[in-house]
């Protein structure tokens, strides 16, 4: 077995929470930011975008990849945010999406995060969840589990415990991310066998083609329910820091509830007129499908 870390690819980055908008008035914090997914879709809104990381190898990337996004402004900082080299309630919108299984001294590391953020900034976190790394453990090598790579597992009331003891406010929890879930699995399996690098991409490449193909069946809602209920890869938590008028606290929770219901009224579903049987699936990856069937 290869003690090397071959990565399979960052986690895919999931803006379907609810409650989450940016706006070019924003000014959006990616901590451990790698090539900058994060950082372009905030920018793609205007709003002012600062990433770190601590490989100047991926700030450099991201910094490539930024100058084609219309961000009101842009930063790239490398940092290992011990302490986070930015002034006080400096960020409207603060992103940190795997990184919390990373960091040696979590509570320190969440102070420096909510002393950067403004009044009632909103905070997205995602960390691994426990089904998915107790599956990963099967196959991944031990010094993935070694620092710099994941210290701990977080179970759900233990990452809630750590952010309200920081100061936040949980708003909102979601899981997902099955896909990765799989392809991780995949990947690990792959890196014990005597298949070369380029042989594990060719095999990797027809999990992902299979992936869309499944995304694109008739059956793509159920199944993509199915497996983010048994098999995601992260406990994903919208958080707020205390300040925001009642005002706006009021309207953010009402909103929330608003496209919840919103949500479970109009994804998928299906309606028998005669002979024919209308359906309609608007969560598909590809865009709303809707079809009329005899």
């Amino acid at each position: 077995m290869s003690t090397k870390i071959r990565w399979a690819g960052s986690p895919p980055v999931q803006f379907g929470i609810r409650g989450l908008k940016i706006g070019p008035g924003d000014t959006v914090l990616d901590v451990g930011c790698g090539v900058g997914s994060i950082c372009r879709h905030a920018g793609s809104f205007g709003a002012a975008v600062i990433g770190i990381d601590s490989e100047p190898s991926l700030i450099e990337q991201a910094d490539e990849a930024m100058l084609a996004i219309p961000a009101r402004s842009w930063r790239g900082i490398v940092s290992d945010c011990d302490p986070i080299p930015l002034p006080d309630g400096i960020a409207t919108h603060v992103f940190c999406t795997e990184v919390l299984e990373h960091v040696e001294d979590p509570a320190r590391f969440l102070s420096e995060l909510v002393r950067i953020g403004s009044p009632g900034a909103l905070y997205y976190f995602s960390v691994p969840v426990p089904v998915s790394e107790a599956l990963i453990r099967q196959v991944a090598p031990d010094c993935y589990w070694e620092p710099p790579f994941h210290r701990r597992v977080y179970q759900h009331d233990q990452l809630d415990k750590l952010l309200r003891e920081a100061g936040l406010y949980i708003e909102q929890r979601e899981r997902g991310g099955s896909y990765h879930t799989i392809r991780w699995l995949l990947w690990w399996t792959l890196d014990r066998s005597p298949y070369d690098v380029a042989e594990d991409a060719a095999l990797m490449g027809i999990w992902d083609r299979l992936w869309d193909k499944m995304m694109k069946s008739p059956q793509s809602s159920s199944l993509l329910r199915t497996l983010e209920e048994t098999l995601p890869k992260s406990q994903i938590v919208l958080a707020s820091k205390s300040g925001a008028s009642l005002f706006i606290r009021f309207r953010r929770m009402m909103a929330i509830r608003a496209l919840n219901r919103l949500k479970r009224l109009v994804r998928f579903g299906s309606l028998k007129i005669g002979r024919s049987t209308f359906t309609w699936n608007l969560s598909r990856n590809d865009g709303p499908n809707i079809r009329l069937g005899g």
